[in-house]
């Protein structure tokens, strides 16, 4: 899409959709996602379409929307010249089955607010304010198709290496636990109320996000020596996990990415731990390895 009018129009509506504000509307769907331990896909879906609770990660609607938006991905990797015209005929192909798809999933969002009225969703935000945002039901419900693309795999990949780090390195998971046991206790799951007292758990999803972020873009971020900024030390210490450097000298969380309630209650409900072999010898986590799935490699 062109820098121009209508992704403009697209840009402001999903900027209002998903501010700091808005997005507490969605605290429900993301406890109840985390409460049954269901999948990235189902939170996001939810979040995007109010759709219901996924049972399973192989339920059709899944697979339709990991299909379209993989299509979308490999579109842009290009193809040699001998094989353009086929290329092209396969791109007009999957951007029809693409919107198809989008517009379905849009569609039902569109017949529930009709006959059952305004539940939270990014696609019921767009439908309610649509004549501000002056864009098509086709547009909505592409962006509405975007953000599950962008929302599904980088979700799921960051869970993925936040289970590993707990894994890994076992005395960060004992000190978030005993985080969580001190304010939340083990009579009910820890909830979105409960973030402000929690800054070791948050920190850690602040940390698997720099140490692990879901896009390398290659750039220099390791520093040739230690270096002070605004009370904060740069050191060569980046690929070391270290949950302490998101917290102030009282402790007090710093500013950084937002998190989500997800890892908390894993914490709460669980001890991660490595396997074992055939003889009963642990086997520690590579943590040198890639994810290997998804758009994103």
């Amino acid at each position: 899409m062109n820098h121009g009018e209508q992704w403009r129009r697209m840009r402001r509506a999903a900027h209002e959709a998903l501010t700091k504000v808005a997005v507490q509307r969605y605290h429900p769907i993301e406890t109840k996602e985390a409460t049954i331990m269901r999948t990235a896909a189902s939170a996001i879906l939810s979040i995007t379409y109010d759709h219901p609770t996924l049972t399973s990660g192989l339920e059709k609607v899944v697979q339709d929307m990991d299909r379209r938006v993989h299509q979308g991905a490999r579109a842009a990797t290009g193809t040699s010249l001998s094989k353009i015209a086929k290329w092209k005929r396969e791109v007009f192909k999957q951007a029809s089955e693409r919107s198809e798809t989008f517009l379905r999933l849009f569609n039902h969002v569109k017949i529930d607010l009709e006959s059952v009225g305004v539940r939270p969703s990014f696609s019921a935000s767009l439908i309610e304010h649509q004549d501000r945002y002056r864009l098509s039901e086709r547009e909505m419900a592409y962006l509405g198709g975007t953000m599950f693309g962008a929302g599904f795999e980088t979700t799921s990949t960051t869970l993925m290496w936040w289970t590993l780090a707990m894994v890994a390195f076992p005395e960060v998971q004992r000190r978030a636990q005993a985080e969580l046991d001190a304010v939340v206790g083990r009579e009910r799951l820890p909830t979105y109320a409960d973030a402000p007292r929690l800054p070791y758990v948050r920190a850690i999803i602040k940390e698997v996000i720099r140490w692990r972020p879901v896009v390398r873009l290659g750039l220099p971020h390791v520093a040739a020596e230690d270096d002070w900024y605004e009370g904060m030390v740069f050191g060569d210490d980046a690929d070391e996990f270290k949950p302490e450097r998101h917290l102030g000298d009282r402790g007090e969380l710093l500013p950084g990415p937002k998190e989500t309630n997800r890892e908390a209650r894993m914490l709460w409900a669980a001890n991660l731990k490595c396997g074992w072999d055939e003889n009963g010898k642990e086997l520690p986590p590579d943590i040198s390895a890639s994810v290997e799935v998804g758009i994103i490699r």
